[in-house]
């Protein structure tokens, strides 16, 4: 028989057999039930489990928690706050714009509540009144670089570039020390071209964050625009140790270790990326020519042919650059392949692959006429105008003594 241990007074008596007329003159009182736990919790011990289940993701438990605050302390700003920024995690903006106004409403002069008013704006994409949150933060606390951090964003955000980045030098004036103003001084100036000057500001912000995440990224990608291969790779090296397997980022540091001529490590980078992100990628066929002409210069000969047999499989038949596949595993030759080739950028990829593999195979003059014509006529936007460029150079720099 199931025991059960709900009331274990009762269970006591029923084993000695007391009849029931009996046990109301003799059972002794019933004692009290031991006051309710949850009576006995404060407001702010929920606000903390309810910080405890945010920071571990778990946003529902969290608004929960929150909401118990309220009911003890409807007036307890640091319930509103974390109530605010729980909806906001889960996109229920309208909840979260609320509580944040109840915050500020019963706090007017709480620097975190009017912050994170304009930061639930800019999350609502409504920048312009983001602008005036900001605005009125700054005025509150004028030593603010986080409100003027703020107000950078929600400028940002509006297009206005010129004042975004005059609120991220109050920001950096007012905190040197707030490492998010200067990386977004650096995505300013990447926003407007001007990628020597973002490369100051990128650098200060990881010389106060070294993992910022964004900062190092985006100081990588900006070498990699410069044609600074060297300093791109670098940077991304250390990027894959705070973002492992990131696809854009192994994608870039393949081209950059190719056009560097670091062969093997280029091939490996390219392999890296088909292993994470498949063969459905829109870049994939790329990374495999990548993977295989890297390693076809780095003597990895086995591993170049197992990439062309992968993409014969893998890769859709109708589809470019799938007829340089077929070039390279010797179906059509190198005039039908350009043939096949329906426009100018076609032509920029498949001249390029063709006089590679003319050059592997030391066609020189063959393989520089067709490189020639990328320098000439190619898609300088494309992965293989470097590509074209560095051949040329190395052609040229190993052309026998005359």
């Amino acid at each position: 028989m199931k025991r059960s241990l709900a009331s274990p007074y009762l269970l006591f008596c029923l084993c000695f057999a007391v009849p029931l007329s009996a046990l109301a003159q003799v059972a002794p009182p019933v004692p009290s039930p031991p006051p309710d736990r949850q009576a006995q919790r404060t407001p702010e011990w929920h606000v903390n489990a309810g910080n405890e289940a945010a920071a571990a993701k778990r946003y529902d438990k969290a608004i929960d928690s929150f909401k118990q605050a309220l009911s003890l302390d409807p007036k307890l700003v640091s319930a509103h706050l974390g109530l605010s920024a729980a909806y906001q995690q889960l996109g229920s903006y309208e909840e979260s714009l609320a509580a944040i106004k109840q915050a500020v409403m019963l706090n007017p002069t709480d620097l975190t509540a009017n912050g994170r008013l304009g930061e639930v704006y800019l999350a609502m994409r409504r920048p312009a009144d983001a602008v005036e949150a900001f605005k009125q933060t700054g005025k509150l606390f004028p030593n603010s670089g986080k409100a003027q951090l703020g107000l950078g964003n929600a400028y940002f955000e509006l297009g206005r570039i010129d004042q975004a980045m005059d609120a991220y030098l109050d920001a950096v004036r007012l905190e040197p020390s707030l490492a998010a103003a200067y990386y977004n001084l650096g995505n300013a100036y990447t926003r407007l071209g001007r990628d020597e000057e973002s490369l100051k500001w990128l650098k200060k912000s990881l010389e106060l964050s070294p993992n910022y995440e964004l900062a190092t990224y985006l100081l990588g990608m900006t070498n990699y625009r410069l044609k600074r291969y060297a300093e791109a790779v670098e940077v991304l090296d250390r990027l894959e140790r705070i973002r492992p397997l990131d696809l854009q980022n192994i994608e870039a540091r393949a081209f950059a270790n190719f056009y560097l001529g670091k062969s093997g490590a280029a091939a490996s980078d390219a392999q890296s990326f088909l292993r994470a992100g498949g063969w459905r990628q829109r870049q994939s066929p790329y990374l495999a020519l990548v993977g295989y002409y890297g390693s076809r210069q780095a003597g990895r000969t086995a591993e170049a042919e197992k990439l062309l047999s992968a993409a014969a499989q893998q890769l859709p038949l109708a589809q470019w650059p799938f007829p340089v596949f077929r070039y390279l595993r010797g179906e059509i030759s190198g005039a039908e392949l350009l043939k096949t080739a329906g426009n100018n950028d076609e032509t920029t990829e498949a001249k390029t692959y063709l006089g590679l593999e003319l050059s592997l195979s030391g066609k020189r003059a063959e393989a520089l006429e067709q490189l020639q014509w990328v320098k000439e006529y190619g898609n300088r936007n494309f992965v293989e105008y470097p590509m074209a460029i560095n051949e040329i150079k190395r052609l040229e720099a190993n052309a026998p003594a005359k």
